[in-house]
């Protein structure tokens, strides 16, 4: 908090980036986020991913580990059949 504000990061990610192999656990995430003064971050998949039920069960996972700290947001594919961008969604919104 600064000058009586919430300091939020609405733009972070985990995991392993597709395009540089670099990876980024919650933890790291935490500990820049307390040695920044970050209160909170929004945790957002990679803009590319091979698998994107597997990322928002990563994100997910961090999210309910760190429920003061974390927030997440799921990221689909908008052409995909609306019954499965329906479905994970919802399968998200539930975890």
């Amino acid at each position: 908090m600064k000058n009586g504000f919430q300091i939020v990061d609405a733009h972070t990610h985990i995991g392993t980036a597709p395009h540089s192999g670099r990876s980024y656990s919650d933890e790291d995430l935490l500990r820049d986020m307390d040695r920044f003064g970050v209160d909170r971050s929004l945790i957002i998949p990679f803009p590319v991913v091979d698998d994107f039920a597997a990322t928002h069960d990563e994100i997910g996972r961090a999210v309910r580990r760190w429920p003061d700290r974390l927030s997440g947001a799921a990221c689909l594919y908008p052409f995909q059949a609306e019954g499965v961008f329906r479905s994970e969604v919802r399968r998200c919104r539930e975890q």
